[in-house]
């Protein structure tokens, strides 16, 4: 998903705005205001994800008759969000699950960007079936290219882990990351032997795969993470009445607006759906047993 993956619905109505927001700026508040975690986006489609928003914006308001103003703001501090939120300033966040845990905030229920096959990402750490790597210690030092984006929010935290494992206490195996925002440069880094190993998500590799079968025979996956949800939306719980419902229905019918399927496509989801806050029970024990993944909570509270 990173799509996303997974998942703005940043969204909506009319004259949506992408802003990047500063501590110290004024707040011209409109009908609703919602954060959006810069970590969410590859750098190079800020304005693409902009122009996608804008578009569903458009179309919303025409085809729901919604006359509500709508402004997006994107956050590279969750410190300031977690203040926007609390002052009342925002609505609502679309967020990795990590920030919301270190958010703390307080809902019942999340909407989340789903694929054909739920809203769960599974990373896969691949090599070369002829690099003699057989488990993750052997890729103690070696290069390995990292897949960056939504749906890959907690890829590295999930490495980490896998990296340790079966460590001698007091050692601390390490590996020489190197980012990338597009998964295919990964995966044939991996192919031509440029790279040792590379981190994506198992629906990039599937796709590549698909596209070109040889990568099947030639790469293997080294291991699999579960199943974890990297990307939410939730409502700040101060905002209720008509309007939430209105904007909620609004996030649930992305799929039928084609503004809303362009957002939906750039994060490579196929609709949104609204879910009980227990469906990240899993995911919010993964992340408490990361030390490297609390550094988030213990900043922002």
């Amino acid at each position: 998903m990173r799509t996303i993956l997974a998942v703005l619905l940043l969204l909506f109505a009319a004259g949506l705005s992408l802003a990047e927001r500063c501590p110290d700026e004024a707040v011209d508040r409109p009908h609703f205001h919602i954060g959006v975690s810069a970590r969410l986006f590859e750098k190079v489609k800020r304005n693409d994800a902009a122009a996608a928003f804008k578009a569903w914006g458009t179309s919303l308001a025409r085809e729901r008759g919604m006359k509500e103003m709508v402004d997006a703001f994107l956050f590279d501090e969750p410190t300031i969000m977690r203040s926007s939120l609390d002052s009342g300033e925002l609505d609502g966040v679309c967020i990795p699950t990590d920030e919301l845990m270190a958010l703390g905030l307080k809902t019942d229920s999340v909407i989340l960007p789903v694929r054909a096959d739920g809203p769960t990402t599974s990373y896969a750490l691949i090599v070369h079936r002829s690099s003699g790597i057989e488990e993750a210690a052997g890729l103690q030092g070696r290069r390995v290219i990292v897949h960056e984006g939504s749906g890959m929010s907690l890829g590295q935290g999930w490495l980490e882990a896998v990296l340790q494992e079966g460590a001698p206490k007091g050692k601390r195996r390490t590996a020489d990351l190197v980012l990338t925002e597009k998964p295919m440069k990964g995966i044939l880094e991996v192919f031509f032997r440029q790279a040792d190993a590379a981190l994506i998500s198992t629906a990039a590799f599937e796709v590549a795969c698909q596209m070109n079968p040889q990568l099947r025979q030639d790469l293997k996956v080294l291991k699999v993470s579960p199943p974890l949800i990297p990307v939410v939306f939730v409502f700040n719980h101060r905002f209720q009445g008509k309007s939430r419902k209105s904007v909620e229905e609004a996030i649930l019918a992305f799929h039928q607006t084609p503004g809303g399927r362009q957002v939906l496509n750039m994060f490579q989801s196929s609709r949104m759906e609204r879910h009980p806050i227990s469906v990240l029970d899993e995911t919010l024990r993964f992340i408490s047993g990361r030390t490297d993944l609390q550094v988030l909570a213990r900043t922002a509270q």
